[in-house]
């Protein structure tokens, strides 16, 4: 039976496979996202549904800053020749 990507991912969540789905998140990082959900939003998730539940929102802030990054190339590159000068003084 052939099971698409998003299943996958799915699974490995439930296989203790947290890190190949959200990469960048150190064990720090989602113990932290897991205190700050249960702090400020009253959820209380299991650290897998708190590392899940970060790479979700990391992964959205991601996407809208791509889509803007091509709607407004000329920001960002006018940030990056700003940001060059700075670190080259």
């Amino acid at each position: 039976m052939k099971t698409c990507k998003k299943e996958e991912k799915k699974r490995a969540i439930f296989n203790n496979e947290v890190t190949t789905i959200v990469p960048n998140l150190s064990h720090e990082d989602i113990l932290r996202w897991q205190k700050h959900f249960k702090e400020d939003w009253k959820i209380e998730y299991t650290y897998k549904k708190a590392a899940e539940a970060a790479g979700n929102w990391l992964g959205f802030w991601n996407l809208m800053l791509q889509c803007d990054m091509k709607q407004n190339p000329n920001y960002y590159k006018e940030y990056a020749s700003r940001r060059n000068k700075k670190n080259n003084v």
